[in-house]
C-alpha cells in the first residue's frame, strides 16, 4: 500500500533539508571550538609586506556547531600566529629548523578560540580571532621536547657564566 504524503506537509512550513551556511546565524563572541574543515595557503592583496612580498597566508575555514563557519587569514610572515594556530591544533608548527609545513595537516582537527565580532571597511559584521587557545591534549613529541629559546641576556649569561656585574 502506498501512502500519499503530500498531505501531511503545509505550505506555511519550511522546508527541511540540508542548511545552507550562510541561513547559519552568525558566531558571537566569546570562546568557541570548531573543527578545521579546510587550510590552504592564499596570496592576498593586504597581507604584502617586505618580507611577504606576494602576501601569502595561512587561510582555514572553521566550522562551528549551529554557527555559520568561519575564515581566518594568517599572513604567513606573523609566524607566532601561525605557531599558535598549529599549537591549538596540536600539529607540529612550521620552524626555522624544520620550514617544511603541509598546511592540509590542519584540517580535520579541533581548536577552541576566542572570537570577536568586527565590522569590514564595508560595512559587514564579520567574526575575527582574536587568540587561538593552547589545547589541553598533550603536544606532538618534537614540539614538547624542542630546547627552550634563549633570549639576548639569557644568551650572555649562559656565555659569562663567572661575571655576576649586571650591567
Amino acid at each position: 500500500m502506498s501512502m500519499d504524503w503530500t498531505t501531511f506537509f503545509t505550505d506555511d512550513e519550511q522546508k527541511t533539508g540540508p542548511t545552507v551556511e550562510a541561513d547559519l546565524p552568525i558566531l558571537p563572541e566569546g570562546t568557541h571550538t570548531g573543527e578545521i574543515k579546510v587550510a590552504i595557503i592564499q596570496q592576498k592583496e593586504w597581507a604584502k609586506s617586505d618580507t611577504n612580498p606576494n602576501g601569502e597566508c595561512l587561510t582555514v575555514k572553521v566550522a562551528v556547531t549551529n554557527y555559520r563557519p568561519i575564515w581566518e587569514s594568517i599572513p604567513c610572515h606573523y609566524t607566532g600566529k601561525v605557531a599558535a594556530l598549529c599549537r591549538a591544533a596540536r600539529i607540529e608548527p612550521p620552524t626555522k629548523t624544520s620550514p617544511q609545513f603541509d598546511e592540509g595537516t590542519l584540517a580535520g582537527q579541533y581548536v577552541t578560540f576566542k572570537s570577536t565580532l568586527a565590522i569590514s571597511k564595508k560595512g559587514n559584521e564579520f567574526v575575527k580571532v582574536e587568540q587561538w587557545q593552547p589545547s589541553t591534549a598533550p603536544l606532538p613529541a618534537a614540539v614538547k621536547n624542542a630546547p627552550p629559546r634563549k633570549t639576548p641576556a639569557a644568551k650572555i649569561s649562559a656565555a659569562t657564566p663567572d661575571d655576576d656585574i649586571p650591567f
